[in-house]
């Protein structure tokens, strides 16, 4: 079942109902990123021509330039299991954010790229193994229309860091990872949609997502899946929704359908759960699914989130479809106004389809992060982050990352 983010965007989505209800060789070419990046430009520019020839009132545009600069150390630079190699990592991350809102249309485009310098290790010098480009689309022509389309791009030379979250929006669909050595891997998805409510308590919902893998030596990996389902607000507290979704995955043509009943609850302004469980057949193999979520916002500093999800979905480090378990939790402080703290983990577990989950592939990750910002523009982070694969053939793989960055940042609003 393809979704966003199958553990990491479950309590954004409830969220929403709940409101509404060896080294590595390096690449040979960038044909993925570029047919990628092209798809989010020519998907940008359509939007912008849909607003250009549509809107009924004026909007207002910003443009966010940005750049990042930081020092990274690791343990693992290569993520291997034994002779394991430290370096020191110089990063620059130029990035553009751009957005549109008006009254029924909101864009939002952006797009990062990043540039390493090794201490010892010079012949992994780049620019470019490291990029990220978003675009989000939603269209509101009255109260009981509203339509969305998001897509994501990632490309990473280190794929353990889609264990942590993603800089991508909500909404976007995000393919989790398994993977934790050196090696290229790109990702592009597509996700389009929209709600119809045909009574104050009753909404119907609609979409299709793709998902694109491309991972060096290894197959390309892609799906597609189409989603049906229905929100009831049973009480103003609560909730009650279903959703029947059928995905097919390449290159193994596997065919993989979910029924999940789920009830969100709001028991308080500042506590929301979401409860959705059903059955899971992916060719003849029949379990289960789940998404189960939990955010709190316990004082203003404090604030808490838990989900867990079980499904179908492409993961990074395998190859087409794969049985998907995984957990994430998340913790953050905000003491003062210009400083935060955060912590968070995760695991991930995946196993082939009609396969033994004694012959899984385990991931695990924790980190925590500070940052202070200095001025409206200007923002210090510093962070560290833990990863350990769990092979089912191989030893375990670990990895330490510290990483010190400066971030300058400053919108700018386009007169009207």
């Amino acid at each position: 079942m393809s979704g966003r983010s199958p553990v990491q965007a479950v309590v954004a989505q409830r969220g929403e109902r709940a409101r509404d209800v060896p080294v590595a060789p390096r690449p040979s070419s960038g044909r993925g990123a570029g047919w990628a990046l092209g798809m989010i430009t020519v998907l940008a520019i359509l939007a912008a021509a849909g607003i250009a020839s549509a809107q009924p009132s004026p909007g207002v545009w910003t443009i966010t330039p940005s750049l990042q600069v930081g020092e990274e150390y690791t343990d693992n630079v290569f993520g291997t299991a034994h002779n394991r190699q430290s370096d020191f990592i110089s990063q620059f991350t130029p990035g553009l954010r751009v957005s549109y809102a008006t009254t029924p249309f909101t864009l939002e485009l952006g797009y990062t790229v990043t540039g390493e310098i090794y201490a010892d290790n010079s012949n992994l010098d780049n620019f470019g193994d490291n990029q990220t480009g978003f675009l989000t689309l939603g269209y509101r022509p009255d109260e009981r229309w509203r339509f969305n389309l998001n897509s994501y791009y990632a490309r990473t030379n280190n794929p353990s860091q889609f264990l942590v979250t993603p800089s991508a929006p909500a909404g976007a669909v995000v393919v989790p990872t398994v993977e934790t050595t050196r090696q290229q891997t790109d990702q592009f998805t597509v996700s389009a949609g929209g709600d119809y409510k045909f009574t104050p308590r009753l909404t119907g919902r609609a979409s299709y997502d793709f998902s694109y893998l491309k991972q060096e030596g290894s197959e390309d990996s892609f799906s597609n899946t189409g989603l049906l389902g229905a929100d009831y607000q049973l009480t103003p507290l609560d909730t009650g929704f279903s959703t029947v979704s059928v995905s097919v995955f390449e290159p193994n043509t596997d065919t993989s359908a979910t029924l999940l009943l789920g009830w969100s609850r709001q028991w308080s302004p500042n506590f929301t759960t979401s409860v959705a469980v059903g059955p899971r057949v992916t060719n003849s193999d029949w379990a289960g699914a789940a998404d189960l979520s939990a955010t709190y916002q316990a004082t203003r500093e404090w604030s808490f989130s838990l989900a867990y999800h079980l499904g179908t979905s492409l993961v990074a480090g395998t190859t087409g479809a794969q049985n998907v378990s995984g957990l994430t939790a998340t913790i953050g402080y905000h003491p003062l106004r210009d400083l935060q703290f955060g912590a968070q983990g995760g695991w991930t577990r995946t196993w082939e389809i009609g396969g033994s989950r004694s012959d899984s592939e385990n991931a695990y990750f924790a980190g925590a992060s500070a940052s202070y910002q200095i001025t409206t523009w200007l923002t210090l982070t510093l962070s560290y982050t833990y990863t350990l694969q769990e092979q089912a053939h191989g030893d375990s793989i670990g990895t330490n990352q510290v990483l010190l960055a400066l971030t300058a940042a400053y919108p700018w609003a386009l007169p009207r």
